[in-house]
C-alpha cells in the first residue's frame, strides 16, 4: 500500500511517462520538496483527490522516500540502472523518521485480555496472543502453515519460516506461552495456514482488537504489531540478552532491538521516581 502511494506522489510530481533514466539526483531532491509541501488525501479509498489540507508527516514522508529507495535498489540489482541516486543526497535533505514511543502490553495486561470472553472462531484474539510470546508479524503470523512446526529431538517445537518483509528465514523455539495459542490441528492438511481464519488485512484484525482491549479495560492504542513490540519488552524484561532478542525478532541489525531497552530503561527511571520524597526532620 505505501509503494502504491509513493507511486502515486511520484505521478502527481512529474505525471506518468516516467523512465528510470529520468530519475537522477536533483529528480530525487525534487520529489522530497514536492512531500515537503503535500497534503494528506483525505479519503485514500476514493478514487478522486481529496485534501485534508493537512501536511503529511515527517515520519511518512520517510516512509514514502524509502519505497522509492527500495525500487531503484532492486533496479540496480537487475540492471535496469547502474547505480541508485538517492544515496548520493546529502542526509540532511532527505526525510527523517521519527521515533516514537512504542507501545507495549505488560504482562497483567496480557493476562486481562487472556481473561476477556471473545469469540475465538475468527483467530484475531488467538493469533495476537501467540504474537504477544513469539513476537511475529501479522503478515507473517497470517501465512505459516503445519509444516513449518518442527519438533527437535529435546521435544521444543520450533517454528521455522521466511519473513514475508525481509524474505529473511527465520527459527523460533516456541514457549509453553506460545504454543497453548496454536489452535488444534484438527483435519488440516500440512500445508494449511494455522491461522486460517484471520482477516486478510491487519487493519480489520486491529478493529477487532479495538473491541477486546476495550472489553479487557486497557486504554492504549493496541494495534496487531504491539504485539511484537510486547514479546521484545517482556523478553528483555526477563532477562534477555539484547543479541538474543534481536535474533528472535529477526532483526539484522541490533541497533534495532535497542530501543526496547531504551524504553525499559527510561521506565525503570519514571517507576523509582513515583515514590514521594521523604521529608527529613
Amino acid at each position: 500500500v505505501l509503494l502504491e502511494c509513493a507511486l502515486k506522489r511520484i505521478i502527481r510530481y512529474k505525471g506518468n511517462r516516467i523512465t528510470f533514466g529520468q530519475i537522477d539526483k536533483s529528480f530525487l531532491i525534487g520529489f522530497i520538496e514536492f512531500l515537503n509541501t503535500d497534503q494528506r488525501d483525505f479519503d485514500r479509498n476514493s478514487s478522486k483527490e481529496h485534501k485534508s489540507g493537512k501536511l503529511i508527516s515527517e515520519d511518512y514522508k520517510f516512509m514514502l522516500f524509502a519505497r522509492i529507495m527500495t525500487v531503484l535498489n532492486r533496479a540496480v540489482r537487475e540492471d535496469i540502472i547502474s547505480k541508485n541516486p538517492g544515496k548520493y543526497i546529502e542526509a540532511g535533505l532527505k526525510p527523517k523518521h521519527i521515533q516514537k514511543n512504542r507501545c507495549y502490553l505488560t504482562l497483567s495486561e496480557i493476562q486481562s485480555i487472556i481473561k476477556t470472553p471473545h469469540r475465538m472462531q475468527n483467530d484475531v484474539k488467538r493469533a495476537f496472543l501467540f504474537c504477544c510470546f513469539c513476537g511475529l508479524r501479522f503478515s507473517d503470523v497470517r501465512k505459516i502453515t503445519w509444516q513449518e512446526l518442527h519438533k527437535g529431538k529435546d521435544g521444543f517445537i520450533q517454528l521455522e519460516t521466511h519473513m514475508k518483509k525481509t524474505r529473511q528465514a527465520i527459527y523460533l523455539p516456541l514457549s509453553a506461552n506460545a504454543l497453548r495459542w496454536i489452535p488444534p490441528k484438527g483435519n488440516a492438511k500440512d500445508d494449511e495456514r494455522i491461522f486460517k481464519n484471520l482477516p486478510k488485512q491487519a487493519s480489520h484484525a486491529n478493529q477487532t482488537l479495538k473491541t477486546l482491549t476495550r472489553k479487557a479495560g486497557i486504554e492504549k492504542h493496541i494495534t496487531f504489531h504491539v504485539a511484537r513490540h510486547t514479546f521484545a519488552t517482556l523478553t528483555l524484561s526477563f532477562g534477555a540478552d539484547i543479541y538474543t532478542v534481536s535474533k528472535l525478532l529477526g532483526h539484522t541489525k541490533n541497533q534495532n532491538t535497542q530501543v526496547y531497552a531504551k524504553m525499559i530503561k527510561e521506565n525503570k527511571r519514571k517507576a523509582i521516581n513515583l515514590i514521594p520524597i521523604c521529608d527529613i526532620d
